[in-house]
């Protein structure tokens, strides 16, 4: 009678532990899309900006950043919304570059990759950022080098994941972005559209017309992306599949959209445009396209804090556990 009873227990326990399992959220296994965004964090000529996700309650975060640099070829940002921290890259004329990161006020400023830091090669100009926290890594793009790179979240343990042999072309853009709960990485180069695991192997060709389009964000199996228009022409957002097929134009007749990030719970888009200083959204079909904040300098990256709290994440290329 007792060996049954202990047996019934046992088996009680294994289902609750089954049910535990499929209900239980995965750590850092999501894209960011399980919580709604609560802020929008923009860089801006010398600062970094922060205001609620319906525009309101604009401060200024972090400031007298160099832009002069940013303003040419980009700068990148990037969020870890449980983590409390803030990332971004920047560069100096004649002084190299720097990735650092805050808390998410503002305070407690840190140096993680710098010129020095990067070894003989030198960090010269560090352009767009991602985040993978469940990785515990940090991806990022040396246009001095056309190679994307990636490192520990406090800068340790640098390694080139996509070299200059790739062709990454600075002249469009910085064309990079994380399906880090896939395990992917899509990149932009001079052939057009590819992807490759985290850690650059397992290289593919997508789509050759992926010139006239950057990956910005990835969000409920789809990649985001901005679109220059040729010769000065109108630009927009589109979005495709992950294998860069069923191409849709969600927002056109923007002039310089600059990056975008992807609130798929809260079923919104955002992004900043350079050339009329806007930060705007729209729905994740491109309708009912809002101005949130206007009269800005030279808005460039952008990010999302979520709701997310008590463990890990990230908004924007987010967080996620898959081949590295």
């Amino acid at each position: 009678m007792k060996r049954r009873t202990m047996a019934s227990l046992g088996k009680r326990a294994s289902v609750l532990v089954l049910i535990w399992s499929v209900l239980a959220p995965i750590d850092g296994a999501g894209g960011g899309e399980d919580r709604s965004a609560v802020r929008v964090y923009w860089l801006n000529g010398d600062r970094i900006q922060r205001a609620g996700v319906d525009g309101s309650r604009v401060e200024d975060v972090v400031t007298g950043l160099p832009a002069e640099r940013c303003e040419v070829a980009g700068c990148g940002l990037a969020v870890d919304s449980a983590g409390g921290k803030l990332y971004w890259t920047g560069s100096e004329r004649g002084a190299g570059g720097a990735i650092r990161r805050a808390n998410l006020d503002g305070s407690g400023i840190e140096d993680l990759v710098t010129t020095a830091a990067d070894g003989w090669r030198g960090l010269l100009h560090a352009g767009d950022l991602a985040l993978d926290v469940g990785g515990l890594k940090m991806y990022w793009v040396d246009w001095g080098h056309g190679e994307i790179r990636r490192a520990g979240l406090d800068g340790s343990g640098i390694e080139t994941v996509v070299p200059n042999g790739d062709w990454l072309d600075p002249a469009q853009g910085d064309g990079f972005t994380l399906d880090a709960a896939g395990g992917r990485l899509y990149y932009l180069t001079r052939g057009g559209l590819r992807r490759a695991r985290l850690d650059g192997s397992r290289v593919e060709d997508l789509s050759e017309w992926f010139p006239s389009g950057r990956p910005r964000d990835v969000a409920a199996g789809r990649l985001y992306l901005t679109y220059r228009g040729v010769r000065g022409g109108r630009a927009g957002i589109r979005r495709a599949d992950m294998d860069g097929s069923r191409v849709e134009d969600l927002v056109t007749g923007l002039r310089r959209p600059a990056d975008l990030a992807v609130d798929a719970a809260g079923g919104k888009i955002y992004w900043t445009d350079r050339l009329t200083g806007k930060v705007q959204r729209a729905n994740l079909d491109g309708s009912r396209v809002e101005d949130l904040v206007t009269g800005l300098r030279f808005p460039d990256a952008v990010a999302l804090e979520s709701e997310r709290s008590g463990r890990r994440g990230v908004s924007g290329p987010a967080a996620g556990r898959g081949p590295r």
